[in-house]
Formats: C-alpha cells, sequence, structure tokens
C-alpha cells in the first residue's frame, strides 16, 4: 500500500536521524545500521510518485557514505542497495551532493558492482572523474575487428569507466574507456570536446 506524503517525509527523517546515529562508531553501526537502511529504502521507494520529497532529504552526504558502508559490509544487501541506488542517481540533488564530495567519488567502488556502470555514466554529468579517458575505436576499420572482441571481452570484467588496455597482437596498444551503448548524448560532449569515445553495450554473461 502506497504511503501518504507525510508519512513518507517522517520515515525519510527517521533514517536520517538513524543513520547519524551509526556515525558514533562501529557498535552504532551494527546497532542502527538495519532499521535506518530499512527506513530509508522504503521511504525511497515511497518517494517515486513523489520524487520532490527524496529531493528534500537533508545530509545527503552522510546519507550516501552509509549507503557506500551498507554496500561493503553487508554484501546480502546488495540487491537491495541496487534498488536505491538506482532511484538516487535520477534526482539531481541526490548526485550533486555526492559528485562535490571527492571522498565520495573516489570511494565509489563500494558501490555494488551491479550498479556501477550506470552509476559512473550519471555522475559524469556533474564531475569530471579523474580516473576515467574518453577514447573511440574507428568501427568501419575491418582491421580493428580483432581489438573490438577484446574489448567486449575485456568490458564484461571491468567496471564502466575504468580504463582497459588491450593489443591485437602487433605494436599498436589501445588504453580505451567504455561508455554503455546508451551515452550517445554524453559521448556527444566529449566527441566535440576533441575527445575520443568507444561506446559498448554490456553483454549478457
Amino acid at each position: 500500500m502506497a504511503l501518504n506524503p507525510e508519512k513518507i517525509r517522517q520515515r525519510f527523517e527517521k533514517a536520517v536521524d538513524l543513520v547519524q546515529k551509526t556515525q558514533a562508531g562501529s557498535v552504532a553501526f551494527e546497532n542502527n545500521c538495519e532499521q535506518a537502511f530499512g527506513e530509508f529504502r522504503i521511504a525511497t521507494l515511497h518517494s517515486k510518485r513523489a520524487p520532490h520529497l527524496l529531493d528534500e532529504v537533508t545530509l545527503k552526504e552522510d546519507v550516501w557514505d552509509f549507503l557506500l558502508k551498507v554496500s561493503e559490509t553487508r554484501p546480502p544487501y546488495h540487491q537491495r542497495v541496487d534498488e536505491v541506488v538506482d532511484i538516487l542517481l535520477h534526482s539531481k540533488p541526490w548526485m550533486e551532493a555526492f559528485a562535490k564530495n571527492p571522498h565520495l567519488v573516489q570511494s565509489r567502488s563500494r558501490l555494488p558492482e551491479e550498479i556501477r556502470p550506470a552509476f559512473d555514466n550519471r555522475l559524469q554529468n556533474f564531475v569530471e572523474l579523474e580516473d576515467v579517458r574518453q577514447y573511440r575505436f574507428l568501427l568501419e576499420d575491418p582491421s580493428k575487428a580483432g581489438i573490438l572482441g577484446k574489448a567486449v571481452e575485456a568490458f564484461n570484467k571491468q567496471y564502466c569507466g575504468t580504463t582497459i588496455s588491450i593489443s591485437d597482437g602487433t605494436d599498436d596498444k589501445y588504453d580505451c574507456i567504455v561508455l554503455p551503448s546508451d551515452s550517445c548524448d554524453k559521448a556527444e560532449e566529449h566527441l566535440k570536446k576533441g575527445k575520443d569515445v568507444l561506446l559498448l553495450g554490456r553483454l549478457p554473461e
């Protein structure tokens, strides 16, 4: 049953209070982690029909840090963390809060692997990721077919946004960054700036 806006707001407030309690130390985190995450997750899911309530939540950076810690210390929670982060990455205020905090940006590898490609792609709209370099393959060149195959293989084993180095067996070596195939707008921005981009879709395992 859907929660009314006031109930959603109250759950967010309770969740933020509990998140602050988790910052008091490892014991406090253990004592409050599950309830804090549960309250925030429920409120976030119900806020999809009232996104302004999510945008209005205070202490966003603290909550992001908490979510990273939950992801890192609670592997069984990964699916539920993915569920929450997938909603947050569509909120401009939440992504801006993440992007302006260097510690969070540098710690994003603590997110579950499954959400990282979409998260990195979205984050690049708010901050230039220092560990990301953009390259483009000339796919119309038949001689690059072997390189493309190796790029696909490497991409399936890497996070989006990770620089991969591949070679066709000759002296030619390419350092490439792979972006999701739905990142055409972002790719166009980089191409106009003289940067190179390779777009590939994540293939089924």
